[in-house]
């Protein structure tokens, strides 16, 4: 035994079997959640549809069109890309300041 420690805690972790009631009202639980998921993806698959050509048309008209598209993803990627390399740069920064603070350059 080390006594390098000897008021470092033991941990002692007690489990029991579970009665049959609990695995019952666990497994009725489950039984309920499987039961919902399957009425609700009933409902969805029912209610769809395939698009008649009349709404395939009038969806095609109101789309934007393709470098409208391309120039507004552009612009999201472009914006997320300089968040990252500023907040790279914060981190450096933040580094190096931290860094002068513990050689005593501050």
């Amino acid at each position: 035994m080390n006594n390098k420690f000897p008021s470092q805690p033991q941990l002692n972790f007690q489990s029991r079997d579970a009665t049959p009631e609990e695995i019952e009202e666990w497994q009725n639980e489950a039984s309920d959640y499987h039961e919902t998921v399957k009425n609700v993806m009933g409902a969805v698959i029912a209610g769809s549809r395939d698009a008649t050509p009349e709404e395939i048309e009038e969806w095609q008209n109101e789309a934007s069109d393709y470098h409208e598209t391309v120039k507004n993803v552009m612009g999201a990627v472009i914006a997320g890309s300089f968040f990252q390399f500023f907040t790279l740069g914060s981190m450096i920064l933040a580094f190096y300041i931290i860094h002068l603070g513990l050689d005593g350059g501050l």
